[in-house]
């Protein structure tokens, strides 16, 4: 009677390995998948500070025109704070997108920390990589 416990034991003991070896898996496939959904996020953060960034400069550079032209007689002075205007409200998107690309890339960093070896001492060929995820990220989306 004490070996058939002793087996089931065992057989208990296996199974519960196993299910925290599978936990382990989608624990690992979930983080991936986490820190996929921030980059391509932050990708497109970063395009949209870029296209930010060309409306900006595109109405700093309308805004001297209508400066000449105010001086030379061509432009009103609604004209003039029409544009004015329209820069302050590039210069707020730009900062609204730079906001949400940095955000973006602290959820890279919030997904890709590094697992504390006390809490997953696991060690496998095929572990989640934790190196720093800017590294992972293209550097022309980040200057500026």
């Amino acid at each position: 009677m004490g070996l058939g416990r002793i087996r089931s034991k065992k057989a208990a003991a296996r199974a519960e390995s196993y299910a925290l070896e599978a936990d382990y898996e989608f624990a690992r496939q979930s983080l991936a998948a986490a820190v996929a959904r921030a980059y391509f996020t932050t990708i497109e953060a970063a395009q949209q500070e870029a296209n930010a960034q060309e409306t900006l400069d595109i109405y700093q550079e309308y805004s001297k025109l209508t400066d000449v032209r105010k001086q030379q007689g061509f432009a009103s002075d609604f004209d003039v704070s029409q544009i004015t205007s329209r820069n302050a409200a590039a210069e707020d998107a730009l900062y609204a997108a730079q906001a949400a690309r940095a955000q973006t890339i602290r959820a890279i960093e919030a997904a890709s920390r590094e697992v504390s070896p006390s809490v997953c001492p696991r060690k496998s060929s095929n572990a989640v990589r934790t190196s720093s995820p800017a590294s992972a990220v293209s550097p022309p989306l980040f200057t500026g």
